[in-house]
């Protein structure tokens, strides 16, 4: 079930809130103090350009820190009081901006004449974003509690743990979202009692699957002490699959990684946090790909036309390579490559690439070490297929001879594959199975250690390599 209507009414409210705003605001500014409904009336619905150029910029002001703060992610999950807190944050803190720049910049004068309209109009502005929003959350919880939306939910237990809060869960008045599809068996069989409630659909080895059928949104974990080294498995997929995680309390200690407490209806649950940066952090670096993949691909346009031609006048074939590569979540999408190899190099089937590889063509060899083959995937990144910085992707035929002898390479499809690695960076190209799987420990370093300055120091060692032409 979609929630794609409801963040496009969020945003329709942020639309028309900050329009309101930027009427106000410009009467403020240029209005010569006629603060009368007319004139305001006038502001908000002027096709002046001057009028229009001052919403534009707030609007994507505004709308820019709703993004990065999360707001309109995972609708489904929001609260009435984190509604209250996100908008009153966001306006807080861009009025405070705002009231800044007015009297360091543009008016130079004293914080006593504009901060009662500066605070008014956060007022107003607040009001008018936040009663909407207020409508569209509890028009959810609304829907939510009546059953009206629901997220798949499978339980993971089949034991008196899981029978429990099975039958607690089911007795309560009102849903909080959680519609149970069936159940997974963690190790022994389950009770015939057990499956006349609730569907027995596999055991844990199938998980992946039974979420690919079932469209799984959440898994409840509920097993006994003995089972508790079968909960990383559980853990390690959903994560690959983005599956949200709620755990009974008391296994908090047999966790790795960051949790949080929460409730559904009295009882209470660990849900583990899959986000691996901090959730701002992660719009940062999705703003970031997209800047950055533009600028480079209108700027270094006049480089990658010469390496077409280069590529021509060298050898006969198409310009580009592509390919399929499996991306996040183990998604597939095709990868671009500048072609650095003859045409059928892999008539024989998926071959890596030796620094001796007769296959690769004179300029491949150069464009292999200066990474310059890897510029066409900017339109990856811009598309989302790929970040700046991340795993490199692999072809699903490696993928399944390195997961025969490190099973948890699974544990990079949590992110977006990127241009550039820690791996990329500290090791190279792998020239067979051994290799990457010894590459990977780099790139299992990045998984633990991923932040924005992670992802800065890895961007100025690839430029390094760039400037020296000295990849491997």
């Amino acid at each position: 079930m979609s929630d794609t209507k409801y963040k496009i009414a969020y945003i329709f409210v942020d639309i028309i809130s900050t329009k309101v705003a930027a009427a106000l605001l410009f009467l403020f500014l240029y209005g010569d103090g006629q603060y009368s409904i007319p004139n305001f009336a006038i502001q908000l619905f002027s096709l002046d350009l001057q009028m229009l150029l001052f919403f534009g910029v707030l609007l994507m002001c505004w709308l820019g820190v709703y993004y990065i703060q999360g707001t309109y992610s995972d609708v489904w999950q929001k609260s009435r009081l984190q509604e209250l807190a996100q908008t009153f944050r966001a306006l807080f803190f861009g009025y405070l901006i705002l009231l800044i720049l007015l009297i360091a910049g543009a008016l130079k004068t004293d914080i006593r004449d504009v901060l009662p309209v500066i605070s008014l109009l956060f007022l107003l502005h607040f009001l008018v974003s936040y009663i909407p929003r207020l409508i569209i959350t509890s028009i959810i919880i609304y829907r939510i509690r009546n059953g009206k939306i629901f997220f798949p939910t499978l339980l993971a237990g089949s034991n008196g743990k899981a029978n429990g809060i099975y039958e607690e869960l089911s007795a309560m008045p009102k849903s909080r979202g959680n519609k149970f599809i069936g159940f997974v068996s963690v190790r022994k069989e389950p009770s015939i009692a057990f499956c006349q409630k609730l569907n027995h659909l596999g055991d844990i080895n199938q998980l992946e699957e039974i979420i690919d059928q079932y469209g799984v949104k959440e898994i409840i974990i509920a097993t006994e002490e003995k089972e508790y080294e079968l909960i990383g498995h559980i853990i390690s997929v959903a994560a690959v699959k983005n599956v949200r995680l709620r755990i009974i309390p008391d296994i908090y200690d047999y966790l790795i990684g960051r949790v949080r407490l929460s409730y559904l209806h009295d009882i209470p649950l660990i849900e583990v946090n899959q986000n691996l940066m901090p959730l701002w952090q992660q719009y940062v670096k999705r703003l970031m790909d997209i800047i950055v993949s533009l600028l480079s691909l209108i700027v270094l346009f006049p480089v990658l036309v010469a390496i077409a031609i280069f590529i021509k006048l060298n050898s006969r074939g198409p310009v580009i390579y592509s390919h399929q590569r499996i991306g996040r979540f183990g998604k597939p999408f095709r990868i671009y490559k500048f072609r650095s190899m003859f045409v059928n190099a892999e008539e024989k089937g998926p071959q890596l690439a030796t620094p001796d590889d007769p296959r690769i063509t004179k300029l491949g060899k150069f464009l292999r070490k200066t990474r310059l083959d890897e510029l066409p995937q900017f339109f990856n990144v811009l598309v989302g297929d790929m970040s700046l910085v991340g795993p490199r992707p692999e072809r699903q035929f490696y993928i399944n001879k390195i997961v025969e002898k490190a099973s948890h390479y699974k544990k990079l499809q949590r992110i977006k594959p990127g241009i550039t690695s820690w791996g990329q960076v500290k090791y190279g190209y792998a020239e067979n199975v051994e290799q990457m799987i010894e590459r990977l420990k780099y790139d299992i370093v990045y998984l633990e250690d991923m932040s924005l300055y992670t992802d800065l120091k890895i961007l100025i060692y690839t430029m390094y390599i760039l400037i020296k032409a000295n990849g491997r």
